[in-house]
């Protein structure tokens, strides 16, 4: 993910906002990641350990955030 100037984190909940549940297993950044400047990046590594599901939010504005659902690579939609 890459911020363009929006400081995202991974979180364990949607109800908090800033960096307050902070999610950092796995997660590098590359950038400095409250600047403000494009090309800040968040990447995750997904741990076999993960939660179901994430969020990501912007930490400078609350209303900026997204579920993810983590599936194991066996996952198949087919049925």
């Amino acid at each position: 993910m890459v911020g363009g100037g929006h400081p995202f984190y991974l979180k364990n909940t949607s109800s908090t906002s800033g960096t307050n549940n902070e999610y950092t297993s796995g997660v590098t950044r590359s950038g400095s990641s409250n600047s403000g400047q494009n090309g800040d990046k968040l990447i995750i590594d997904v741990p076999s350990d993960a939660p179901s599901a994430l969020w990501y939010q912007c930490s400078a504005h609350s209303g900026m955030l997204g579920k993810l659902n983590i599936f194991d690579s066996s996952f198949s939609t087919s049925t």
